[in-house]
């Protein structure tokens, strides 16, 4: 009897001891594993193709970025389409890692769906900001045209993200660039096409831009008109440059 009793106070000094250290350790870090659980993934997410991930694109792939995929958050006609993943690019510490990783990875972009994410990302919808836009006076607008942008960039039907255009905020006229800097945004023509087709602008929409005083630093932006008025768009950090 005195060894049952003994066996029994001996199996729950067991239990009772793992509970205590269960509870005594400490769950990991979210840090130490970022944009690893759904609630840290961004807005800013780019569609990728699964079944051109080949080579040493898909052991990058495999290695470095597929963990940092999220759950998408727009629902587009082209969402129920096996075969995709959609990488987070807020995981990429800065402009200039996330220019090298859109030169490397630009050929296995889903672009149709791609499209939907970066108008939503480049549309300006802070109440803060909009309010101050609407204070900018309509003669500091300066417009230029879709066929204008087009006559610039030849291969504007291309889906890559190779081409961009800066624009001469005195005469509203586009310049192609492959260079960019804050002082001369650039705006992709990714973005541009992503607008005229999300919006259903028409052939030949007009884009205007301006300029907004913001914490006493101007900063860039331009508009288009559908059919329910005004929708305003930043500029793009040119992934392109070298």
């Amino acid at each position: 009897m005195r060894r049952i009793t003994f066996m029994i106070c001996l199996v729950m000094l067991t239990i009772s001891c793992r509970q205590k250290e269960a509870a005594g350790q400490s769950k990991p870090d979210i840090k130490d594993h970022p944009f690893s659980a759904p609630a840290i993934c961004s807005n800013n997410l780019m569609p990728i193709d699964n079944s051109k991930l080949v080579g040493d694109l898909l052991t990058r792939w495999n290695t470095s970025y597929r963990e940092h995929c999220c759950e998408p958050y727009l629902s587009t006609p082209e969402t129920e389409m096996r075969g995709k993943s959609y990488f987070n690019l807020d995981y990429l510490s800065n402009n200039d890692v996330r220019a090298a990783w859109i030169r490397d990875f630009k050929e296995v972009i889903w672009y149709e769906e791609s499209k939907y994410y970066v108008e939503n990302q480049h549309r300006i919808k802070s109440a803060n900001l909009l309010e101050a836009i609407n204070g900018v006076p309509e003669t500091s607008y300066k417009s230029c045209s879709l066929n204008d942008i087009k006559g610039k960039v030849p291969t504007y039907a291309t889906d890559r993200y190779d081409n961009y255009v800066t624009f001469n905020t005195a005469t509203g006229v586009a310049v192609p660039t492959r260079s960019a800097s804050y002082s001369r945004p650039a705006y992709s023509i990714q973005n541009i096409k992503a607008i005229v087709a999300i919006q259903q602008l028409g052939p030949n929409p007009k884009f205007d831009f301006a300029e907004v005083i913001i914490n006493n630093t101007p900063r860039p932006f331009f508009r288009v008109q559908n059919e329910k008025g005004y929708l305003y768009y930043d500029f793009s950090d040119n992934p392109t440059k070298k």
